[in-house]
């Protein structure tokens, strides 16, 4: 009976040894396992967003917000009331990077805009309405005692043609000169354009007064303009022409040339 006993406890004993052995295996042997027997997959996670328009200090760039992009330039033309939109042609920088303070992060694209050249084309509109205002009744509507003579066509030079002109300039008349002090002129004595050499002037070099006038004249006119000092020389004046002196100008437009289009 003893040795059974004793038999017995050797048994349970050798089957409790090995059950640990086999569960030391199991263990060690689990990752390789289940591995091996798992298929592969893999995971990927999108983001996406707008990088941030400017980093204050050093930091890490996010993408989790929009904002609008504004450099120095399009700020002070914003205070004066034109906004321009950029458009980002590059990103230096992905979400992640760790930026330090004033380091470029995108690059905007150069030039003028299309809102900055819309805001300019509608300030020249409004300066030459204005010129013209000034003129008054002298360009805008002339009356039969200032136009001399009436050209032909309906083509008129533009601001930076160069014309073919015959003209006269003078100060309003004074005691000292009844017809007025004349200061300037291509030829000498009363008009005649089919004899008198015409002078070649380019438009964007004479005074606004001058220039808005000749740009609503037409081949052969002959006009008498009365130019104010603001649209003339002002209050400085130049030469012999006093400061705030009104211009009066005989303008005779024989011919104009256009970039590419010489005068014949």
């Amino acid at each position: 009976m003893s040795r059974d006993s004793e038999s017995r406890r050797a048994w349970i004993k050798n089957v409790a040894i090995i059950f640990l052995v086999i569960l030391l295996l199991l263990t060690f042997f689990s990752n390789t396992i289940l591995n091996y027997t798992l298929p592969e997959v893999s995971a990927q996670y999108a983001q996406y967003g707008t990088i941030a328009a400017s980093v204050k200090v050093t930091g890490t760039v996010k993408a989790n917000e929009s904002y609008n992009v504004m450099y120095e330039a399009d700020q002070a033309e914003a205070e004066n009331g034109t906004i321009q939109s950029r458009k980002v042609v590059s990103v230096y920088v992905k979400e992640g990077d760790t930026v330090a303070k004033d380091t470029p992060i995108i690059a905007l694209q150069g030039g003028a805009s299309t809102q900055l050249e819309a805001a300019q084309a509608e300030y020249d509109k409004l300066k030459r309405e204005y010129d013209l205002a000034l003129l008054q009744d002298v360009v805008d509507g002339l009356n039969s005692d200032n136009t001399i003579e009436e050209g032909e066509g309906d083509e008129m030079p533009i601001f930076n043609d160069t014309v073919l002109v015959n003209y006269r300039g003078r100060l309003i008349p004074t005691k000292s000169y009844d017809l007025g002090y004349i200061f300037d002129e291509s030829f000498t004595g009363a008009l005649d354009p089919e004899t008198d050499v015409p002078t070649k002037l380019n438009l964007a070099g004479c005074v606004r007064g001058w220039t808005t006038a000749m740009t609503q004249m037409v081949k052969g006119d002959i006009w008498r303009v009365y130019i104010p000092s603001e649209l003339g020389y002002g209050q400085s004046g130049q030469g012999a022409i006093p400061g705030y002196s009104t211009l009066v100008f005989d303008m005779n437009l024989i011919d104009f040339e256009r970039i590419g289009k010489p005068i014949n």
